[in-house]
């Protein structure tokens, strides 16, 4: 708007806008003023009149510039309250109209310029004309319904309000709002479908003049967000992160917030953002200015918290719309990918220059697993760049990958291919992998950082610039312009899409050597898509696990070979973890989403091995979630293999119809269940019935409750006359508004099925009538094959139900019918009239009542069937109205009565209950009562009516408020009761059991309860429950386990069981009885004849008591089980049991746990006769999985091998001697692998060496030398001044003059005593302040630790920051006393006192952050002479740190695998190896120092690699079959997998190549030095201290190219590798120890320092004659100190220093 417009705009409201600033308050009108100058507003003073005050204050800004008239609308917009909206934003139009036209221009320009950039074929792949949304009404809870029943991924198609989707273009999605709140649309689709690409798309259609509803178009990649720490306001997020206004940022922002109807945001990929979403918290204000998270700002426009009224477009995979408040969507769509028909047409424009396009197309097509993975678009375009390149080999008939893995695998050859610009007949994929080796590990090493930090975007700045170079050259890596925080732009990347990345990472995992096979097993799972919602760590790995699964395939092991440049087995091993982990996967109990994963990854694994296992384990039941075609291609792979019939159970799965054309390729389906869904209508009948036939293995169909009609249903039976193979079809047809015509037209249908022999019919929930169920009766003698028909709730009245009654008797096959008068009005009448026909409804099995309008008298109707009706099983009357009947074909002999959760009263569940005593077949009535105490007197009736129950066997009363009084009474009036078995209670639930009468019983009838268990009682309560059992003389079993009886309930419980002699268990598990109670009752132990079980498990039973209660159980012969377990039973108690199991013929079990235990021996030796035993652990009493306390000290020493043995023993009885206790196994191992595994699992085995049954022993490993470093910074502050010792002396005489001459120095002057000299400096000048700290001893003495140094000439010192070891100040007790001291320094040795303080490391450690920590320092001389004394100064601690100096064994414990490699020099000099001279002649005994080398290193070295192979490289020997010299060269003679297994493998890789090779040279040791140095560098792009390089070089003579050895040294210095050089032979090594750094600093050529000292060089003739462990010591020396050197440079800490 220009400035005529503005003026005009305020001239035309001038009038309304005077008459609203009239009645705002003072103070409004004040602010306004203040935008005058001073004589303006002298002059609107003056004025006298408030109106005419406001009159002039507009008339003077309209007369004003515009920059000033706008701040002046803005103003007033922004104060006045009494401004109307429809003013407002007439105002707030004219005021910032022009800048946001002008801000609204730049964004568009900026735009077009964005996507001019990109090339248009790209961005044709989507368009929005042929961008097709399924779109879903607002619905939230039947959205939420059904996301929370779908997987990972489905293709969220939710059913509209009539139950179908809406397809609809973009345009139609953003269409204006009709309201003035926020607007909130959710774009769901899979990943590859082209969302990210759709949203720029629309961005860039809204830069071109589309949706002009909107002034406004945001754009922000939550990938980019993710980058964001620090909070924001809006502002800050439009402008920093979107686009910058070129000027007047206020007033654009303020039309932005006053006009958010035309604002849209669109935030793309919300499945990526870390933070999620933030639910309303007071602190997510209206207020646009206020700062807040990422996380919260999207929340508040999310909820129109913030800028209500805009629109807010988000996209995000299925999965993660959980996290959303779906009460907030207005809309829901999804991206729908490609089609068959879409498919096609990519392909003929991705092949649209190509001669053979119609060839690629046709093989397209044609191939039913690739056309699957071509429905989502990035996988299409995959498919397509696979093809072209095998294509372009001029193969016809080109061989395609099968898996997603393999076209990768084939896209990323072929994408290398096209950079190279050359055929793959010229750059094959060996030689491809070997030129651009080190870059792909660089990826995939980029993406599995990515993916374990949850990080999508990279700043290019952070990676390796040779792999941004490859990547982006190929397309791997894109970049973009990313916004900083601080709205400056930097340049970040991407991968070209996740699922890249996700492959990239996969191919890290497995052929990476930092990732050991215990970390391949925690890193590969399949919760990535499951339970992502619960692990944030795996938020993006949606197809991670595919991935891994399809690089375990055989036909990627080559291919996984090259690239690791590992062996064959070394890929094989690593590929074999991750089929074991799927095989288990398949002994689980999967759901439906995770079979289909889990098929997933075995069809990727192309492995038929682990498919026929995984499909002969699997249930395939399938419920409530989407499949896809490739979902069902995965699915028919495993099941085919599987080799087994299944029963595919598909209820409530919704499908594509082209997952239909799949299941024909399935051979193995003999049952197709339950194609229940509201999706599957007509359409999808008719597909399923053009699909049927093809299916030859399909026995029975089940088609559950659907959209179809009749006429969808009528065409599937139609096809079951052709299918010979089916047996028997269930068909429901709930709610499906059948009408009589359809009910005709199928029933014809059925009859002309000639194989289907069985029908399992389900009419429910239709509008039949009367009417309706006449024709059916009608039907139902011709439906042989019916066997089951439902025809419930179909407005049927009780003279059809007698009809019906009437032809089922004639209808024979018909075996089941279920009948529903849910919902409707039974008077007692009808009820009455329905029971009268019971008997005749003979197939009759479940008659459904529920939610009925029934009267008391009504359900008292029901009830009387079990007398009515001799084929009711059960009637059920539950709460809410629910009420069944259930039936039996036969008679049935035994019934139940279920009335839980009604209403009734006391008196009217003894009605109850007394009405079943009648009724011969009621053998079981359980009651729950929710508003219902029983009392005394109910109880007295109770046991009375049990008395008449002749067939009662169980009365179960729940929830019935009874107090423990009750349940006493009961027990008491139950005496009367001879058929009461058991009486069980537990809480608030009585559970009576009754003597069957057909049994014959014996014994006098006195007492009632035969059994007393579950009681949960207080000390009262036991002594009050057992006096009221001396009269239940027949009780059998008593369980009063875990509660509080007391001694005096022991007691009175003994006096009990006195007269209970028939009693067979007596259970009195964890209480505490008392001593006393104890003894009396073992006295009443001999008199229960009939006792067999005795459990006094942890009753506290001493050991004097038990031998009194073990004489007892001498006299029990019938007892079979005692527990005594966990009791003071010592020695002689033992003795006295042990004596008197002779007596107890019929004991079984024993369980006295305190008698025998095991033990940890520990030896150490390298030989039997060598060893000697360490030390033991503490004995594990009665424990087969012990945890030992004890733990064995033993010094490390790296260098050296230390063999470890640890034996178990069961120990038996109290002696030391070993071969006194029982020998259970041993483990014998060097403590190099224990320090390496950090926790070493193992399996125990015999003195012969084999297994000790199943038994292990787990061994973990932990430094204890405390390596912790103290870091302090201190000042001081007004400490005392320097005062002249002599001075004070002399002051301190009496009565005397003194003179004083001041001079430079403090020489004293001789004779007058009187007269002292001292120097400037003492008397005039400050201190010279120090500190020392001192510890004390443990004689008390305090001893100096450390001294700082000297401030001059200064009372407010402030020393340099220092540390010291942490042992060196306090001995590692941060809690143990020290001393500070500060003294001023004087040149002649007789420092000056200051003061002192005493502190604690731990107090020190307070000094945190910017918190520091304030001490008095306190002279005792001073304090003890003044009164008003203070202090000498006060000394501050700054800060106090307290760090690791982490040690190579931390290192170690920590994860480090120590990387080995050898190189051999195989020169002329070395001489003739059939020569017994050369010092490659291999001895009679199999040796020779190359040997003596390899093994003296290796068999240390070898314990810190976990997977034991290592490379041998061989350099200065000719090669067959050209015998040209190399330099660097696999000895095993396989290049691309150069390793060995173990030292034995070098041995014999060594062996094996000498005569096969032609002795030459130069010796050059740079080659080797550089193959080495290409890993290490690798390492370090993983900033973790996970690997370290060592490399043995054995050589017999000089060096031929040292200056290019100098500088790979020099250059190696800088990485994680060391490198060792052991000389054989006698030749001059003077050049060897040149390299080695130890007194001289090493320079490269170009005069470059090397960083560290990594060359260790050792002559072997020195060691000729010495031990063979002489010279690993001597070789290995410095390799700990390198190692943990070069991380402390790197700032590198130990993963973990502590043991699990």
């Amino acid at each position: 708007m220009d400035e005529v417009d503005l003026y005009s705009e305020l001239s035309a409201v001038r009038s309304q806008l005077v008459d609203v600033l009239s009645l705002e308050a003072a103070g409004v009108l004040q602010q306004l003023c203040s935008l005058l100058n001073a004589e303006e507003q002298e002059e609107v003073n003056r004025t006298a009149d408030r109106k005419g005050r406001v009159s002039l204050i507009v008339d003077l800004f309209r007369d004003k510039d515009p920059g000033t008239c706008r701040q002046f609308i803005q103003t007033l917009c922004m104060i006045c309250n009494e401004l109307p909206m429809q003013l407002e934003t007439r105002l707030m139009s004219a005021a910032g109209d022009d800048f946001a036209e002008r801000y609204k221009s730049l964004m568009m320009k900026m735009l077009l310029l964005r996507y001019e950039k990109i090339p248009e074929d790209l961005l044709k792949r989507v368009t929005l004309d042929k961008t097709f949304i399924s779109v879903v009404k607002k619905n939230a809870t039947k959205l939420r319904e059904r996301i929370d029943r779908t997987r990972d991924e489905p293709c969220v198609s939710q059913d509209s309000e009539d139950g179908t989707d809406t397809m609809v273009k973009i345009s139609d999605l953003l269409e204006p709002s009709t309201t003035s709140d926020s607007r909130v649309i959710v774009l769901l689709g899979k990943a590859g479908t082209g969302k990210t690409m759709l949203m720029h798309n629309i961005c860039h259609q809204w830069a071109k003049g589309t949706f002009a509803q909107f002034q406004f178009t945001f754009l922000f990649e939550f990938r980019q967000l993710n980058l964001v720490k620090r909070t924001l306001t809006l502002r800050q997020l439009l402008f920093n992160f979107f686009l910058m206004p070129e000027e007047e940022q206020d007033a654009v922002f303020e039309f932005i917030s006053a006009n958010p109807r035309g604002v849209c945001l669109i935030f793309d990929g919300y499945d990526e953002f870390l933070g999620k979403f933030s639910p309303a918290t007071p602190d997510i204000s209206r207020d646009p200015l206020k700062p807040l998270s990422v996380a919260e700002l999207f929340s508040g426009l999310y909820t129109g918290s913030i800028l209500n009224g805009c629109t807010l477009l988000v996209t995000c995979r299925p999965k993660d719309v959980l996290d959303l408040p779906l009460s907030a969507v207005d809309r829901v769509g999804e991206v729908l990918g490609f089609d068959h028909r879409r498919v096609e047409e990519y392909a003929l424009h991705f092949f649209r220059d190509s001669l053979y396009k119609e060839q690629a197309v046709a093989h397209l097509m044609e191939n039913r697993n690739i056309l699957n993975m071509c429905y989502v678009p990035a996988l299409c375009f995959i498919s397509c760049v696979c093809l072209d390149d095998l294509l372009s080999t001029g193969s016809s008939r080109p061989l395609l990958p099968s898996t997603m893995t393999q076209f990768y695998i084939n896209m990323l050859t072929a994408f290398l291919r096209k950079k190279d610009a050359v055929s793959s007949s010229v750059a094959t994929e060996p030689l491809l992998l070997q030129k651009y080796q080190q870059e792909i590990n660089g990826l995939c090493q980029l993406a599995m950082k990515g993916l374990e930090k949850s990080n999508i975007v990279f700043y290019t700045r952070d990676v390796p610039e040779s792999v941004m170079r490859f990547a982006s050259d190929n397309g791997f890596l894109t970049a973009f312009e990313v916004k900083k925080e601080d709205g400056t732009k930097d340049l970040g990347c991407a991968f070209a899409h996740l699922t890249m990345q996700e492959f990239f990472a996969a191919l890290h995992l497995i052929t990476s050597d930092s990732v050991t096979e215990a970390q391949l097993k925690k890193k590969f799972n399949l919760k990535s898509k499951w339970i992502s919602r619960n692990d944030p760590k795996s938020v993006f790995t949606d197809t991670f696990h595919i991935f891994v699964s399809g690089l375990s395939s055989r036909e990627c092991t080559q291919f996984l070979s090259r690239l690791a440049r590992r062996h064959l087995p070394w890929v094989e091993k690593r590929q074999k973890v991750i089929l074991e982990i799927l095989k288990k996967l398949a002994a689980s109990n999967l759901t439906g989403p995770k079979i289909i994963e889990l098929c997933h990854c075995t069809y990727e694994t192309q492995d038929l091995e682990l498919a026929k296992l995984i499909g002969a384990s699997l249930t395939y039941e399938l419920r409530n979630f989407r499949l896809t075609p490739v979902d069902m291609t995965a699915l028919v792979f495993v099941m085919n293999t599987g080799g087994v019939s299944v029963c595919l159970d598909l209820a409530g799965c919704s499908m594509e119809r082209d997952c239909l054309e799949v299941l024909p390729n399935c051979k193995t389906i003999h049952t197709a269940s339950s194609f229940r869904s509201r999706k599957y209508d007509d359409r999808f009948a008719e597909a399923l019935s053009a699909v049927l036939p093809k299916i030859g293995s399909l026995k029975k169909f089940d088609l559950g409750n659907n959209a179809a009609t009749v006429d969808g249903i009528l065409s599937l039976v139609k096809t079951m006359s052709t299918c010979s193979s089916i047996e028997k079809i269930h068909v429901v047809l709930s709610n499906n508004h059948v009408s009589e015509e359809g009910l005709c037209s199928l029933s014809h249908s059925l009859n002309v099925c000639p194989n289907v022999v069985e029908v399992e019919g389900s009419l429910s929930d239709n509008a039949l009538g009367d009417r309706g169920l006449a024709r059916l009766i009608k039907h139902l003698p011709g439906l042989q094959g019916v066997r089951v028909i439902n025809v419930s709730n179909n407005l049927v009245t009780m003279d059809s139900i007698v009809c019906l009654a009437g032809s089922l008797c004639t209808c024979k096959n018909i075996c089941e019918v279920d009948m529903s008068f849910s919902d409707s009005v039974l008077d007692d009448k009808s009820i009455e009239k329905l029971l009268s026909h019971l008997p005749q409804l003979q197939p009759l099995k479940l008659l459904n009542i529920s939610n009925s309008r029934i009267s008391t008298d009504g359900a008292l109707l029901l009830v009387q069937s079990l007398l009515h009706c001799e084929r009711v099983r059960a009637v059920e009357l539950r709460p809410k109205g629910e009420a069944f009947i259930k039936f039996v074909k036969m008679k049935a002999d035994q019934a139940t009565c279920n009335l839980n959760n009604n209403k009734l009263s006391q008196v009217g569940v003894l009605y109850l209950v007394d009405s079943m005593s009648i009724c011969n077949r009621v053998v079981e009535v359980e009651v729950c009562l929710k508003e219902c105490s029983f009392g005394l007197e109910h109880l007295v009736k109770l046991a009375a009516i049990l008395e008449r129950s002749p067939n009662l066997v169980t009365l179960e009363i729940r929830n019935n408020g009874m107090t423990f009084e009750a349940v006493v009474n009961l027990v008491r009036e139950l005496k009367g009761c001879p058929d009461v078995l058991t009486v069980r209670v537990h809480k608030n639930t009585v559970h009576i059991t009754m003597e069957n009468p057909n049994l014959p019983t014996t014994g006098s009838m006195d007492s009632a309860a035969n059994s007393l268990s579950d009681v949960n009682t207080s000390v009262e309560g036991g002594v009050y429950l057992v006096d009221s059992l001396k009269g239940c003389t027949r009780i059998e079993e008593i369980d009063l386990s875990q509660n509080s009886i007391g001694d005096a309930g022991g007691k009175k419980l003994a006096d009990a069981l006195s007269n209970c002699r028939l009693i067979e268990e007596i259970c009195l598990a964890n209480n505490s009885i008392g001593d006393e109670a104890a003894v009396k009752l073992a006295d009443v132990l001999p008199i229960m004849t009939h006792l067999k079980v005795l459990s006094l498990k942890l009753i506290n039973i001493s050991d004097s008591d038990s031998i009194h209660l073990a004489v007892s159980l001498g006299h029990c012969p019938t007892i079979e089980e005692v527990n005594l377990s966990w009791n003071y039973i010592g020695d002689d108690a033992a003795l006295k049991i042990a004596e008197i199991l002779p007596r107890m013929k019929r004991l079984k079990e024993l369980d006295v746990k305190t008698m025998a235990g095991c033990s940890v021996d520990f030896a150490e030796g390298l030989t039997p006769a060598q060893e000697a035993q360490i030390s033991r652990t503490e004995t594990a009493i009665n424990n087969l999985n012990p945890v030992f306390g004890v733990k064995f000290v033993i010094d490390y020493h790296f260098e050296e091998i230390q063999k470890l043995k640890f034996i178990l023993f069961d120990q038996d009885k109290p002696s030391l001697q070993l071969y006194e206790h029982d020998f259970l196994g041993e483990f014998t191992c060097n403590l190099g692998v224990i320090v390496s595994s950090k926790k070493l699992t193992r399996p125990l085995v015999l003195g012969n060496g084999k297994p000790a049954g199943k038994g292990t022993i787990t061994i973990a490993a932990q430094e204890l030398s405390d390596n912790r470093i103290i870091s302090l910074s201190m000042a001081g502050r007004k400490l005392d001044k320097k005062v002249s010792p002599e001075l004070c002396t002399l002051l301190q005489k009496p009565a005397i003059t003194l003179e004083i001459l001041c001079s430079l120095t403090s020489t004293n002057p001789k004779g007058n005593p009187n007269q002292i000299c001292v120097s400037f400096q003492d008397f005039f000048g400050k201190s010279d302040p120090y500190l020392e700290f001192h510890k004390q001893g443990d004689d008390g003495k305090w001893m100096l630790v450390h001294r700082t140094e000297v401030i001059k000439n200064t009372l407010d010192p402030v020393w340099k920051p220092f540390s010291m070891p942490l042992i060196s100040l306090c001995g590692g007790d941060v809690d143990k006393t020290i001393k500070i001291m500060c003294y001023d320094y004087d040149n002649d040795g007789g420092h000056d006192f200051i003061g002192e303080f005493t502190t604690t490391v731990s107090k020190m450690c307070e000094a945190q952050n910017t918190t520091e920590i304030e001490f008095e320092c306190i002279n005792p001389k001073k304090q003890k002479k003044k009164k008003s004394y203070k202090n000498s100064g006060i000394i501050i601690l700054k800060s106090c740190k307290i760090a690791r100096d982490y040690s190579f064994l931390d290192y170690i414990l920590g994860g480090c695998q120590l990387m080995f490699t050898v190189g051999i020099d195989f020169t002329a000099s070395n001489g003739n190896p059939r020569d017994p001279s050369s010092l490659h002649h291999i001895s009679p005994m199999g040796t020779n120092e190359y040997l003596a080398a390899i093994w003296a290193v290796g068999q240390i070295i070898q314990d810190y690699d976990t997977d034991k192979m290592f490379p041998a490289l061989g350099f200065g020997a000719q090669l067959p079959p050209d015998w040209k010299v190399s330099h660097e060269f696999a000895i095993n003679f396989n290049p691309t997998n150069p390793f060995c297994s173990g030292v034995e493998g070098i041995a014999q890789a060594y062996s094996a190549c000498l005569p096969h090779i032609r002795f030459y040279g130069p010796t050059n040791f740079s080659p080797i030095i550089n193959h080495v140095a290409r890993f290490a560098s690798q390492a370090v792009q993983q900033e973790v201290a996970a690997q370290y390089f060592t490399l043995l070089i054995i050589t017999d003579g000089v060096i031929s190219d040292m200056e290019e050895t100098r500088h790979a040294i020099v250059q190696a210095s800088k990485l994680p590798m060391s490198v060792i050089i052991v000389g054989v032979g006698n030749a001059d090594f003077a050049a060897m120890e040149f390299l080695d750094g130890d007194n001289r600093i090493l320079r490269s050529y170009t005069g470059e320092e090397a960083a560290r000292d990594i060359v260790q060089f050792v002559p072997f003739r020195e060691f000729r004659n010495a031990p063979k462990e002489t010279l690993a010591k001597s070789v290995l020396a410095e390799l700990p100190q390198q190692v943990s050197q070069y991380f402390k440079q790197k700032n590198l800490s130990p993963s973990s220093s502590d043991p699990e």
